[in-house]
């Protein structure tokens, strides 16, 4: 017999997805690509301290196989959220090694990593790219507080110096070579602006003079106020295109297509879906080439699908259905590769070899091949349902909500759920309807779950996601206590029972949101989150140094930013902590350089001097975004006991 469930006030669900077993899955891959027929991927490890390793398919059968030796991490600092760190360079990889910052040559066969360039104080490189031609490899290296583009021969012997290939912009990303590598393009830009605000793109002759690589005739494509680029990439040896939004017209609110032709940038999509994305790390490709057409994601708020670009007229048609989110695109020309992420299961690597012909019929809509699932399991899950919801001043934002879902519990009758409000970071982040192990398990301990498209998210356009500029702890608060609003007036939740969580931008938001809104929320968990932006704007790392600025609305100057009527203090959540009237949990990581331990420790010792009830956890070896194993699944036990506590003192209440 099919056991009954058991009546159990929500939160207080026993969960059939154990905290260390749900952490210790294999994470998402990423930047898959297939080498000699084998499907190549990397993988963060979570028991091996969240090392990033190339993982490949078995030849015959049985589990993947890990390629990189143990004490090499394919992970880069650079910008501090880094990215893509490799590259495929003949039967080889070359990739960065954050564990010494140099960058190594391995076979893809096996064996082990041979240095390419010396040991550099503070040198990170991330975007390589392979210039076989040249026997070189391109990337971007930051280093002293600057960027550069940069050279490296591949054939170094472990004592080579990068050599610069263009310097002098503030920011540089996305190298991409012309198909016969005569050619160079990459995006740039430069402070106040964050690369979705306001972005170049520049291009440059390749040359080799004696042996060492060089750029003739370096000049900027495409530079124009209040437009940002993204997605460079070549078709061909006449035709470079981009993705760009900005300008006037409707079809400026959306990243769109533009292709670079004899001087001319035109552009050639219109569509109301983003083809772009905010540029946080390295590597995002979201378009390939594959045979005459450009196959490219296209985000929309009830997910992503591929479709078919026609180069010439930017006539889309869809190639696949929507999934939760796609990214990762590789091709070879002929093939394509892509990381799916579903609703319902863990993310895959499908394959999709598109037909020659246009594609103009649904019929030819399919979800491609199935190459790798991360996990072979499908954990009970709760079905993002996408949401509008009006806002205070008359416009609207957008959520994701899960309902609670265990079949071994049931709610008393006539109970609502605990509400829990998600909060992604940036705070130009997105949320996707994708699955996860944090909602899903929340979701199980019969949470109603409500992750929040504040206005600053991207994937509803550019004035949306511009919002927030000059607006921030303003727009994102109300957004969020109205999307609560909008719940418990639909009786999704219990208006007694709501909780808050977010990190990084969204543990701003949700102190913000708690200093602000005390009456709504019942408690609240912080993740390395901000509560003082003059310490933050003092302190924090160079690729955000002027986003504080820009998000406020005003420059910093120490001489005046602590004055009581600076938007720096009255937007600054530590200035208003007794207003705060719930339990706060706040963590926190040692090595964090984005949100340093010092603008956590302020908060706690406020909390502690007003008397609210808080617990403060800092975490050894840990930056921004827990990547130990142990740290999660520390912080993930002691985030929902300390809820529970409060979910049973009002069911005695």
């Amino acid at each position: 017999m099919t056991p009954q469930p058991v009546e159990t006030p929500g939160g207080l669900w026993r969960s059939p997805m154990r905290p260390e077993e749900l952490l210790a899955r294999p994470s998402a891959p990423s930047y898959p690509f297939r080498h000699r027929g084998r499907l190549h991927w990397l993988e963060a490890r979570a028991k091996e301290g969240g090392r990033v390793a190339l993982m490949r398919a078995p030849a015959q059968g049985g589990a993947p196989e890990c390629v990189t030796p143990p004490g090499f991490n394919l992970r880069s600092g650079a910008h501090e959220y880094g990215g893509k760190c490799f590259c495929r360079f003949g039967d080889d990889i070359i990739f960065n090694n954050l564990n010494d910052g140099r960058i190594y040559r391995q076979p893809l066969a096996g064996g082990a990593p041979a240095a390419l360039s010396a040991p550099l104080d503070g040198a990170a490189f991330a975007d390589l790219i392979a210039l076989e031609k040249f026997d070189a490899v391109v990337a971007v290296m930051e280093r002293g507080g600057r960027d550069a583009l940069v050279a490296l021969h591949a054939n170094a012997r472990g004592d080579a110096q990068p050599q610069i290939l263009a310097e002098g912009a503030g920011f540089y990303a996305c190298p991409a070579a012309s198909p016969q590598q005569r050619e160079i393009a990459w995006m740039e830009w430069d402070d106040p602006h964050m690369p979705w605000d306001q972005s170049r793109l520049a291009a440059a002759e390749l040359h080799a003079r004696d042996g060492v690589l060089q750029l003739r005739r370096r000049r900027a494509l495409f530079d124009r106020a209040e437009h940002s680029v993204c997605q460079v990439g070549f078709f061909d040896e006449r035709r470079l295109f981009f993705i760009g939004d900005g300008g006037d017209d409707q079809d400026g609110d959306f990243w769109n297509f533009y292709c670079m032709r004899g001087g001319a940038a035109r552009r050639i999509t219109g569509a109301r879906a983003e083809y772009g994305e905010a540029h946080w790390q390295f590597g995002q490709r979201r378009w390939r080439r594959v045979g005459a057409r450009i196959i490219a994601v296209e985000s929309a708020p009830d997910g992503d699908r591929l479709v078919a670009v026609n180069p010439e007229s930017g006539r889309a048609a869809p190639l696949t259905g929507r999934f939760a989110a796609c990214a990762h695109l590789w091709s070879d020309g002929k093939e394509l590769l892509f990381v799916a992420r579903h609703a319902d299961r863990d993310a895959e690597i499908r394959s999709l070899t598109p037909a020659p012909a246009p594609i103009t019929s649904g019929d030819a809509i399919t979800d491609g091949k199935l190459e790798y699932a991360a996990s072979s399991s499908a954990p009970p899950a709760s079905r993002a349902r996408a949401i509008t919801f009006p806002t205070r001043d008359g416009e609207c934002a957008h959520a994701y909500f899960y309902a609670p879902c265990n079949s071994g519990h049931r709610a008393p009758r006539g109970a609502l759920p605990p509400l829990l409000a998600l909060v992604h970071g940036g705070p130009t982040g997105r949320a996707t309807p994708e699955w996860h192990p944090l909602k899903q398990y929340f979701a199980s301990l019969g949470y109603a779950v409500l992750d929040v498209n504040h206005r600053g998210s991207t994937g509803h356009g550019r004035a949306y996601r511009q919002r927030l500029l000059g607006n921030w702890g303003e727009l994102d608060a109300d957004d969020i206590a109205d999307g609560v609003a909008h719940a418990l007036g639909e009786k999704w939740a219990d208006p007694r029972l709501v909780f808050i969580r977010g990190g990084s931008a969204g543990g701003y938001a949700v102190l913000r949101a708690l200093t602000r809104f005390p009456e709504l929320f019942s408690g609240g968990a912080c993740y390395y989150g901000i509560g003082n932006l003059i310490t933050l704007a003092q302190i924090t790392h160079r690729f955000e140094a002027c986003y504080t600025d820009r998000l406020i609305g005003a420059r910093y100057h120490a001489e005046v930013a602590g004055d009581p009527q600076s938007p720096f203090v009255l937007r600054s959540p530590i200035f208003q902590i007794a207003q705060l009237r719930c339990p706060l949990i706040l963590f926190q990581g040692r090595d964090d350089k984005v949100v340093p331990p010092a603008v956590s420790r302020e908060v706690a010792d406020a909390l502690a001097a007003n008397g609210v009830a808080h617990e403060y956890i800092e975490y050894e070896n840990e930056g921004h975004g827990f990547r130990l194993l142990s740290s999660r699944v520390d912080s993930l036990r002691r985030e929902t006991e300390f809820f529970a506590r409060i979910i049973r003192a009002a069911q005695k209440a």
